[in-house]
């Protein structure tokens, strides 16, 4: 039986937290282990937290602990138990046999592109080179936003940063505004691709995802989802360039696909700059032909998304946890 769970979640009153804790409740239910476990929500784990659920453990004679990272990157592991005599699962943003992608399942679920394929694949509405959309001021985020501001690169692409003048203004004409006066300026709007208008506009998706070694933290949230099924060519900006992220889960990736242009190696995050001013310098018809030569591969990782999303299985990683538990 599950004898607690330990959730320090957020929101529950918004659909995909709701779904969280259906997921954390679905688990709870199939779990067939042999002696007391409790689930221990990983996703912002505080020393606090920790202390809780030791004592609880200590307490209840709790022999098997599910750690699940469902929402963001891990913070506990199972190392962490390891003064203990307990055996532990962890399901979600790990590697190894419990690995669950929480959020590639949420946009298969919530997700609303808006606009449809022949409207996504309607080179004629490009005449930005690229965007780079930023909302929580995560330390990477802001130094690669700085970069583009000294480059004079945010006037030629479409880039963002809560909290600064760079926003995007309800009628396109400049995504310049007034400095607003906290982060909150920017919707979290995680599950779209925004608004069309301003989607269909661009070229060449910058992805900055929350970590910027996301191999380390193994975890890729719906910021590179959104050019899969946006269908837009996209580099991640981060300490690979997401190559290693990519490439495991069999997306084909863009960074060979500009050396018509460049010799720069776009597996170097170091060139970025570089390329994005190359990339600048193009003219609107050198995008539109280049989307079109792309259209195959687009198409490809679209529908690559889809299957990958179905290869996400809850009840074949409780049927593993399971498995270690008996």
């Amino acid at each position: 039986m599950i004898a607690k769970i330990f959730d320090s979640g957020w929101g529950k009153d918004l659909p995909i937290p709701q779904w969280h804790s259906e997921h954390l409740s679905y688990i709870a239910q199939n779990y067939t282990g042999n002696a007391k476990a409790i689930i221990v929500n990983s996703t912002w784990y505080t020393d606090e937290i920790h202390s809780e659920v030791v004592a609880y453990i200590k307490s209840n004679n709790i022999k098997n602990i599910i750690l699940t990272s469902l929402c963001d990157a891990h913070i506990a592991r199972q190392e962490l138990f390891k003064e203990l005599e307990v055996n532990v699962f962890e399901i979600g943003y790990y590697r190894g046999a419990g690995f669950y992608d929480f959020f590639a399942c949420c946009w298969d679920r919530f997700g609303n592109t808006r606009l449809s394929e022949h409207e996504l694949l309607d080179h004629q509405t490009i005449h930005k080179p690229f965007m780079c959309l930023n909302r929580k001021h995560h330390e990477h985020r802001v130094k690669i936003v700085n970069k583009l501001r000294s480059a004079g690169l945010t006037d030629k692409g479409i880039v963002t940063l809560a909290g600064t003048d760079l926003r995007l203004n309800e009628d396109f004409t400049d995504h310049k505004s007034h400095a607003p006066e906290s982060g909150a300026d920017i919707p979290n709007d995680i599950m779209s691709l925004g608004e069309p208008r301003i989607w269909s506009s661009h070229f060449l998706n910058v992805v900055t995802e929350t970590w910027w070694d996301i191999n380390q933290a193994y975890f890729a949230a719906d910021k590179y989802f959104k050019p899969l099924v946006g269908l837009r060519p996209f580099l991640i900006w981060s300490e690979d360039m997401g190559v290693e992220w990519l490439t495991d889960r069999k997306f084909e990736l863009y960074h060979d696909d500009f050396q018509d242009i460049t010799d720069l190696d776009l597996r170097d995050h170091n060139n970025m700059i570089s390329f994005l001013e190359v990339l600048s310098a193009q003219s609107k018809t050198y995008l539109e032909d280049k989307f079109v030569a792309l259209k195959e591969k687009l198409l490809y990782n679209r529908n690559r998304f889809n299957e990958y999303v179905r290869e996400q299985n809850l009840d074949t990683v409780i049927d593993r946890m399971n498995k270690q538990f008996s």
